[in-house]
C-alpha cells in the first residue's frame, strides 16, 4: 500500500520526509504544462498577426511610393494630356496602376488666364485590400 499524504516516508537517505517535500507531483506538473502551452500559443498567434501586418503596411508603403513618384512625374510634365493612362510596376512587387487627368471647372482659380487650365490628376495604385490613391491639382499654362 501507498502510504497517506500526511504519513512520514523514508527517502534514499533514510531520513524521515514527507511526501509533500518529495518534489513536484505529475498534476502540478501538467498543469504547469498547460499553462506553458497556453502563453505559448497565445505569443504565437501574436507574432503570426505581427509578421501578416507587418507584409501588408510594407505593400501600401511601396504603392505610396510609386503612386508619389508617378504624381510628380505628372507635376513635372510640361504639357500634360487629358485623358486615362495605366500600367504596370514589376519591381520589387508587381503593382498596377491607373492615371486620369481632366480639366477641373470646380470653382475659379484667381490666377487662371485666357486659355489656362486646371487640371485634376488622379493616381491610383491597386494593392490588396484597398487602392493607395492620390489626387492633384495643376495649372497648365494656355499655347501663346
Amino acid at each position: 500500500m501507498y502510504p497517506a499524504l500526511n504519513e512520514p516516508v523514508l527517502n534514499k537517505n533514510g531520513e524521515h520526509n514527507s511526501v509533500s517535500e518529495d518534489g513536484f507531483s505529475l498534476l502540478e506538473v501538467v498543469i504547469a504544462l498547460a499553462i506553458f502551452a497556453l502563453a505559448f500559443g497565445g505569443l504565437s498567434q501574436m507574432s503570426d498577426f505581427a509578421i501578416k501586418r507587418s507584409h501588408t503596411m510594407s505593400s501600401r508603403l511601396e504603392a505610396l511610393t510609386v503612386a508619389q513618384s508617378l504624381m510628380e512625374e505628372a507635376l513635372a510634365a510640361p504639357d500634360l494630356a487629358e485623358g486615362n493612362s495605366e500600367g504596370r510596376v514589376t519591381a520589387p512587387s508587381q503593382l498596377s496602376w491607373q492615371r486620369s487627368v481632366e480639366v477641373y471647372e470646380e470653382g475659379a482659380d484667381p490666377r487662371k488666364t485666357d486659355g489656362d487650365k486646371l487640371l485634376q490628376i488622379t493616381i491610383e495604385v491597386e494593392v490588396p485590400g484597398a487602392p493607395v490613391v492620390l489626387q492633384a491639382l495643376k495649372r497648365q499654362e494656355g499655347k501663346q
